[in-house]
């Protein structure tokens, strides 16, 4: 038990520097725990353990160069990162062919980490951040000094070669962490089960049992475990460094070497809080993965939960500890699907079996043995019996929790189990009713309901406003993108996170791709109720919005921007004015027919390109703000003169690109 309270008090040291009040707090508990359950000196050991952590985070290494020797720690399609004297980097090279542990030479400069993103997107910058990568490192010549023998990418796209496509694409999640954008992932992620089959690594532990099972009939028992254990360190080479396939072998090694060797001088909580230590001191930044956090958290959080459950039946043991650790696992629920999916529980005890079947036979493929019709049988089995299931996902939707929220969510949810296991009703009783008023808070729509709220949408290069008055909706552009489906990836989970079920109406500016391109896969995986694009349905009045279009002359002109309509509305205490892509000759038409046009928040034409908002326009509206939203491109967007004529005007720039999602809100009290 010591070992894991050391453990812990390293780990929240590491995560120290992320959150300083948050973490400090929690640095406090253990500690303070520690103190009066194993007395000063482990305290003071503890404190010091703690503190070498928060040390330990802060230090960064960087080489100011111009030629770098390293190794290939990880290896992908289009990048591949380096461990150059303990600085990690990033590289960029299309189709490379760099495989983990060569070592190589690159000349090159170094910059910071500079990504793009869209909402609700995947945050690349982030990802890379957290695992210890600062910088990219822009080569202009690489010299590989050593190539490792062992080229796993060879092999593995061999072994993939054997199945259909749909087949490929379960097998590349389940066994290698790779997510595509095939039919049967899209099934599989929208049931809530992507994270449950790869990054819990059942089949692996699916896997060990199989083959030790088998051995058993020849050997001893010691060494049937030990032999599949050897056979996955072969599997492990052709996934690193991927901390599912790590974690399961370590842990399984060691709680072999524990039974059989040690035999069984440390307690299961000592082998988890050893182990851990030497995962953070060898590699730190695992502090800040949730593989790692799931990895450590759940064996940690389940054996308590046994102790629970050790009393009643298998059905109701069985039901309990997964009831309970699906309130464990919330939290990051949001915050990878931004809903609870509420029979996620009964779907994943249906397909569990047909899964834990797909690994092992994926398992036994890939060391050789010939049963891919077999596995293509059982993929296309588990696409055809997750279709159905899709009208079981009835989800109630809300944002990531907040790092305060989840802190105050897993205390009062482990005190409650903590004073359930020992039987203190007088504290587990309203512990219980606190973690559920916890969970009810979180997925109320409080704030649709008290705020008036418009939203322009960071979609990339691409146009998206929401406007919500209470739970009314409506979006103005959805956006589009040939890069990726901006509906699914962006709209849809921005909705989901601000707790809205369906859209009243979609009105589309124009046609061009990056205004209406996500129309299509917004009507087909999100409910809308109604689309407007005419000319003649505005003035177009909803609850308390009425939105009026100032072209005029969309119909005049056989130019796609010319045809966009001008849209302004007064809503949330502002006057707001969207431009679309309306050019230059469209404000000229606009200043000629309208003596004035109210605006305070202007959303520039174009994506700021030098076609639109001229000087004597801006002068005409006199906002207060201007909104570029804009997306990396090849475009120049925004322009130079533009942002010149919004300074010279004193206008307040606000661009997606570099804020992300601009919101303005008001509250109905206010």
């Amino acid at each position: 038990m010591v070992l894991l309270l050391f453990f812990l008090a390293f780990w929240l040291g590491l995560s120290f520097r992320y959150d300083l009040l948050i973490f400090a707090f929690l640095i406090a508990g253990i500690l303070t725990f520690i103190y009066f359950r194993h007395g000063r000196k482990v305290f003071l050991i503890g404190t010091i353990i703690a503190l070498l952590g928060i040390g330990y985070s802060y230090i960064d290494i960087s080489h100011e160069t111009e030629q770098f020797t390293g190794i290939v720690y990880e290896s992908k399609a289009n990048y591949f990162l380096i461990n150059s004297r303990g600085e990690r980097l990033y590289c960029y090279e299309k189709n490379n062919p760099y495989e983990i542990g060569d070592f190589l030479s690159i000349k090159g400069n170094k910059k910071e980490l500079d990504f793009s993103s869209i909402e609700s997107g995947f945050d690349f910058t982030s990802y890379l951040y957290h695992r210890g990568v600062r910088s990219q490192l822009f080569s202009s010549h690489i010299t590989v000094r050593f190539s490792n023998p062992i080229r796993v990418n060879a092999y593995r796209n061999w072994f993939l070669s054997h199945f259909d496509d749909s087949t490929k694409g379960i097998i590349n999640s389940v066994l290698f962490s790779i997510q595509d954008d095939s039919f049967a992932i899209r099934e599989i992620s929208d049931l809530h089960l992507y994270n449950y089959i790869s990054a819990s690594g059942l089949y692996l532990q699916a896997f060990l049992s199989f083959i030790s099972f088998l051995l058993c009939f020849k050997m001893r028992e010691k060494w049937a475990k030990f032999i599949p254990l050897c056979l996955l360190v072969f599997y492990s080479i052709f996934t690193f460094p991927r901390f599912t396939v790590i974690r399961v072998l370590a842990f399984g090694f060691a709680r072999w070497v524990n039974q059989y060797a040690a035999k069984k001088r440390l307690s299961n909580h000592s082998v988890i809080g050893l182990l851990g230590l030497v995962f953070l001191v060898l590699n730190p930044y695992l502090a800040y993965q949730d593989s790692f956090i799931l990895g450590f958290t759940i064996p940690i959080f389940y054996s308590f939960v046994n102790k629970i459950t050790n009393q009643y039946r298998k059905c109701t043991r069985k039901a309990m500890e997964i009831g309970a650790l699906a309130i464990f696992f919330l939290p990051f629920e949001l915050k990878y699907y931004h809903g609870l999916s509420i029979l996620s529980p009964l779907i994943q005890i249906i397909l569990s079996p047909l899964f834990l079947v797909f690994g092992i036979s994926s398992m036994l493929s890939f060391y050789g043995i010939p049963i891919f019709p077999i596995i293509n049988f059982l993929a296309r089995l588990i696409v055809y019996v997750s279709y159905p299931l899709r009208y079981l996902k009835w989800e109630l939707f809300a944002d990531q929790m907040a790092t305060w929220f989840i802190v105050t969510f897993y205390s009062v949810y482990c005190l409650f189990l903590y004073y359930l296991s020992i039987g203190f009703r007088t504290f587990y009783k309203p512990l219980s009713f606190i973690t559920l008023g916890l969970l009810i808070i979180n997925f109320l729509p409080l704030q649709g309901s008290i705020r008036d709220q418009v939203s322009f949408i960071n979609v990339g290069q691409g146009d998206a406003c929401l406007i919500r008055e209470q739970n009314r909706t409506i979006l103005i552009d959805t956006g589009g993108s040939i890069y990726q489906d901006v509906a699914r990836e962006c709209l849809i989970p921005y909705f989901k996170k601000q707790k809205i079920y369906d859209i009243d109406y979609v009105i589309t500016t124009h046609e061009d791709y990056d205004h209406s391109g996500a129309l299509v896969s917004l009507q087909n995986n999100f409910k809308v109720r109604e689309h407007i694009y005419r000319q003649e349905d505005f003035p177009f009045t909803y609850g308390g919005i009425t939105i009026q279009n100032y072209n005029h002359h969309t119909e005049e002109s056989s130019e796609e921007n010319e045809q966009s309509l001008v849209l302004g509305f007064h809503f949330a205490k502002r006057d707001f004015l969207i431009m679309g892509d309306a050019p230059k000759s469209i404000e000229k038409n606009i200043m000629a027919e309208f003596s004035n046009i109210p605006c305070d928040i202007l959303k520039i034409g174009h994506h700021g390109s030098d076609t639109s908002t001229s000087y004597s326009f801006i002068e005409y509206l006199r906002p207060e703000t201007a909104i570029i939203s804009v997306g990396r491109n090849s475009y120049g967007h925004p322009s130079d003169k533009v942002l010149t004529i919004l300074n010279k005007a004193g206008v307040k720039i606000r661009r997606t690109d570099k804020e992300g999602t601009i919101n303005y809100f008001n509250y109905i009290f206010m």
